[in-house]
């Protein structure tokens, strides 16, 4: 049963109400709910329908992140392919993506690393999806980098999450100015993960030449 606070003179009581007469009160009143299935129930509906309901749509008004950690995968997977498809960006928009994150799948976080990276909405979202994608599907996203897709995401973000193989594909298609600019980062202490063995093959001689040095000063510092 679901019910809603009313206050009466000075006291506050329960008043029972239907499933649907909930939805439409929203973010107007607090609930009660007989258990914890059925609060569950309630908001996965909350969020299947806040781009149709008639509540005011501010994450505040809905216990949603209290819900998160209960949901199962394939709810989840619901709200990310909400996402995907562009059905609602109301509903995107209310949750915070750093609330969601822990609590998906890789292959979903993996669907929304690609899609933030191929359409300019969801790019600012990128960094924060970066840490939670596996392998693999950084890989992806790497091998359409090198085709030439996705030229809006800044490629040395993604260095300190990649693996040696996607590293080196990465070098074998980066310009010049780009390696060089990588050689700047690595000498700032940036980007350790990096084998520089892999790179020098592709770099000119006057980064290999900085590399040598800032070698040099970094074991003389040591001594």
């Amino acid at each position: 049963m679901i019910y809603k606070y009313v206050k009466k003179e000075d006291c506050i009581e329960l008043e029972e109400i239907s499933f649907d007469e909930g939805l439409e009160l929203v973010g107007k009143v607090d609930f009660h709910f007989d258990s914890e299935i059925e609060c569950l129930n309630f908001y996965k509906e909350v969020l299947k329908r806040n781009s149709k309901s008639k509540c005011k749509k501010r994450k505040e008004d809905f216990e949603i992140y209290a819900m998160l950690p209960y949901l199962k995968d394939e709810d989840l997977h619901e709200i990310v392919s909400s996402i995907i498809d562009g059905e609602s960006e109301s509903l995107y928009q209310m949750i915070d993506l750093n609330e969601l994150l822990p609590y998906l799948n890789e292959e979903d976080v993996d669907l929304l690393l690609m899609k933030s990276a191929s359409e300019n909405h969801l790019t600012s979202y990128f960094n924060e999806l970066l840490p939670f994608a596996s392998s693999e599907g950084l890989s992806r996203l790497v091998d359409e980098y090198v085709k030439g897709n996705f030229q809006s995401i800044n490629i040395n973000d993604i260095y300190p999450y990649l693996e040696s193989q996607d590293i080196k594909k990465i070098f074998q298609f980066a310009s010049s100015e780009g390696l060089s600019r990588l050689v700047d980062e690595y000498m700032k202490g940036n980007f350790q993960n990096i084998n520089m063995n892999d790179l020098y093959p592709y770099l000119e001689s006057k980064d290999i030449k900085r590399i040598f040095q800032y070698y040099l000063s970094k074991k003389k510092m040591e001594e």
